[in-house]
């Protein structure tokens, strides 16, 4: 399972961006037994984790991650999303 790793990195990334990102967590699970998802994550059609969306501030997606993904390809993603 790649998803705990993954919000790791984003972790070890998020003080840089702090001041310009809003980050959100959104947990896959409704329960610790993962038996059913969030609405969340149902709502969004998400099938898969863990992922990254950046989104502007008018809510236009600008950028998706999926998969097992490190700190050089979150920071690319931010860096475009702040720019």
């Amino acid at each position: 399972m790649y998803c705990g790793p993954v919000l790791d990195e984003m972790l070890g990334v998020m003080a840089r961006y702090q001041d310009r990102v809003t980050f959100v967590h959104v947990e896959i699970w409704k329960g610790l037994r993962g038996a059913d998802h969030s609405p969340t994550v149902d709502a969004w059609g998400i099938e898969t984790e863990p992922w990254l969306y950046t989104i502007d501030g008018a809510g236009i997606i600008k950028g998706r991650l999926d998969g097992a993904i490190g700190k050089q390809e979150i920071t690319a993603q931010l860096d475009a999303l702040v720019a």
